[in-house]
């Protein structure tokens, strides 16, 4: 049976499609052992009724890379909705040059 982490994320993105809800959270090495990428689907009750985890390259991940892994889950436009959502507001998570 899938479980949801039982620490707080260190964020976490949400989005619906159809009857389900999608929850994208982002586990910082602080948190867990590794930097992971945590995503679980809810249905319309509210259970969870699917996960899967990421573990991100140690020089970090590029927004193709967590689209990918994504897309092995959820449907195309909802894995890039939810990879633009985490680049614009969390650009830190991913391996890209931060600027000054």
């Amino acid at each position: 049976m899938p479980e949801v982490p039982e620490r707080p994320a260190v964020f976490e993105l949400a989005d619906f499609g159809g009857r389900a809800r999608f929850s994208l959270r982002w586990y910082g090495p602080d948190v867990l052992l590794e930097a992971t990428w945590w995503i679980g689907v809810f249905d319309e009750t509210g259970e969870l009724t699917r996960c899967a985890t990421f573990l991100p390259r140690p020089m970090g991940i590029y927004p193709d890379d967590l689209i990918q892994w994504l897309e092995s889950i959820l449907s195309s436009e909802v894995a890039n909705r939810l990879t633009q959502t985490a680049l614009a507001t969390h650009p830190e998570t991913f391996g890209l040059p931060m600027p000054d």
